[in-house]
């Protein structure tokens, strides 16, 4: 018997009593979970990660985190999967279609698992906090968005915007609104931007007066855990702690490239072909307002700048 077969070998009803309120994550192995499972260890809880693979039960288990064989398509297995937890914590949110599926399938996708997550969490009678993204709120041009302001999606997304509104007005759920997310070395759009960079030799920008939001995701993390925490905590968070030029953010992502940073300017739609989906986000503003997360949470974000990080930390040794 494989080590992951063993893992998965016990029912959660089995799963020995520690005292500590267990936590189900989705995602534990991705980019941001993973930092939330880190930092839910840290706080005492047990950690219980859904995985879908061998590979990905190896990895949860090496990180402490109880790997639980389900799939987040099967309603059966969540809902095992939930028994003795005490909230689940949903960051394996929409990223982009499966091979084969369209964006619009993959967002039918998306909404499913979140009626289905609503459903028995609500039955079960414990919090739900899932995951989302700031890109929603489309290009916000001078405007500091914040939870009240409307969201503008193409049509294809709507059914998203649309389960998102019916979730934040159910008393037991909550939604993270992440801005674009660095750190650690990680963050496929940071990365992206670094990789293309090194592929067309020099830093760009399309506009002077654009700005992006940004979060680090180990301050990410951190209010994940304070959000759980606060039972009467609000129910729509929008999670930045910093806002930065976009022209900025390419500077010091060539220099985490290696490039030169001499600037050519870009039309959208040079940006486009240049740097792939991210050149849709460096073309447009978005400016997220972090007001509410460091008031109503006490949320402190500490960790090193995007800055930082890229022309001085993690991002040095990122791409070879």
């Amino acid at each position: 018997m494989s080590v992951a077969s063993s893992l998965f070998s016990q029912p959660a009803s089995t799963t020995p009593n520690t005292g500590k309120d267990i936590v189900l994550l989705t995602g534990a192995t991705g980019y941001i979970g993973s930092v939330v499972a880190e930092r839910l260890l840290a706080d005492g809880y047990q950690v219980r990660g859904l995985v879908r693979s061998e590979k990905s039960a190896q990895k949860a288990a090496r990180r402490g985190v109880e790997p639980w064989l389900g799939n987040l398509s099967d309603a059966e297995s969540i809902a095992k999967a939930m028994d003795g937890a005490a909230a689940v914590i949903h960051t394996a949110a929409l990223g982009g279609p499966e091979p084969g599926q369209s964006i619009e399938q993959a967002v039918a996708t998306a909404v499913k698992i979140l009626e289905v997550l609503r459903s028995l969490t609500e039955k079960h009678g414990i919090r739900l906090i899932s995951t989302s993204g700031a890109s929603l709120y489309g290009d916000t041009g001078e405007n500091l968005v914040n939870e009240s302001s409307p969201t503008q999606v193409p049509p294809f997304l709507q059914p998203l915007t649309d389960i998102e509104t019916q979730l934040s007005a159910t008393p037991h759920v909550h939604i993270m609104r992440n801005s674009m997310v660095y750190g650690r070395a990680g963050g496929s759009g940071i990365l992206s931007v670094i990789q293309s960079l090194q592929s067309r030799g020099r830093a760009a920008f399309v506009n002077e007066g654009i700005q992006l939001s940004f979060v680090h995701v180990d301050d990410l993390a951190d209010l994940y855990v304070r959000l759980l925490k606060q039972p009467d905590a609000p129910s729509l968070v929008l999670a930045a702690s910093q806002i930065v030029s976009a022209k900025d953010f390419t500077a010091a992502a060539a220099a985490a490239a290696g490039v030169e940073e001499q600037f050519d300017q870009l039309s959208p739609q040079e940006a486009v072909a240049d740097f792939g989906d991210m050149g849709h986000y460096l073309a447009r503003n978005m400016r997220i307002s972090g007001a509410l997360a460091l008031e109503a949470l006490d949320w402190t974000p500490s960790s090193p700048s995007l800055l930082q990080e890229l022309r001085t930390g993690s991002y040095q040794y990122a791409i070879l």
